[in-house]
């Protein structure tokens, strides 16, 4: 392979990173292209894949900060009236910010107390626009918890929305990241004197380790979180399981003991 062929795939990678694509993003972005070759080979399209030796930009692992029952409460009060229920849905589903931007009224079963994710607020040109999920993974069905649908029901009786729930107070827009971090956010975490690099994506993750914590299977909050791979979940929330050599042991116990008479 040529070293004018090498130097215009480390051009691709610096590109990707010169629009501000996270490591992650653009190690996603390459699996998916270096697929797509290899399909191409597959079916002699092409002789050789373009995708190897591919130097990508170093992923840190993802720090994990859970919020406190006092400080989502604190959070809570501290946003604007408007937009306090967002608190809550980052909390009490693990929506994804661009999830909860582009939840809809009529994806909301409050009989059954399930949430219909299948869209999400996204960027085109500036512009913010409701676009399909993160990946196939993401469209699915996570719980309503009573104190989630309480709030949500309080929402749509003083506001009203004809579709999406949240939108900008002032022009009736969907809402952008940057605004919402900016304007909305920011304010409100250093309110509830919240350490300044704390993110929505932080309720996630309380949304994650509570459900774990609560004995939840690690399968059931893959699926309610959106993960692709029940990997990630392990990798990001693993050591959050409590107690998990401790209830395999007991649970081991109860099925043999009898068994092999052990006292």
């Amino acid at each position: 392979m040529t070293s004018a062929v090498r130097m215009e795939r480390a051009h691709w990678v610096k590109l990707l990173q010169e629009k501000g694509l996270a490591p992650r993003t653009i190690e996603t972005i390459y699996t998916v292209f270096a697929s797509i070759m290899r399909g191409a080979v597959r079916d002699e399209l092409i002789r050789k894949s373009p995708c190897v030796d591919i130097r990508l930009p170093y992923a840190h692992k993802t720090t994990i900060r859970l919020l406190t029952p006092e400080q989502v409460v604190t959070l809570h009060r501290a946003m604007l009236p408007e937009y306090r229920t967002l608190v809550l849905l980052g909390v009490g589903s693990g929506l994804r910010q661009g999830e909860a931007f582009g939840l809809a009224r009529d994806r909301l079963d409050f009989a059954n107390g399930m949430i219909r994710v299948d869209q999400q607020v996204v960027r085109v040109d500036s512009k913010p626009i409701l676009g399909t999920p993160k990946s196939p993974a993401s469209v699915r069905e996570v719980p309503m918890p009573d104190f989630l649908a309480a709030s949500l029901e309080k929402h749509i009786a003083d506001y009203d929305p004809a579709d999406v729930l949240f939108r900008t107070a002032l022009r009736d827009n969907l809402i952008r990241r940057d605004y919402f971090n900016a304007k909305i956010w920011k304010p409100a975490i250093k309110a509830a004197k919240l350490p300044p690099d704390t993110t929505f994506h932080d309720l996630r993750h309380t949304f994650a380790s509570t459900a774990l914590a609560a004995g939840v299977p690690i399968s059931e909050v893959s699926k309610w979180l959106g993960h692709e791979s029940i990997t990630t979940t392990v990798d990001l929330y693993g050591h959050l399981v409590p107690e998990a050599s401790d209830r395999a042991r007991k649970a081991l116990d109860t099925a043999f003991r009898s068994a092999f008479d052990v006292h």
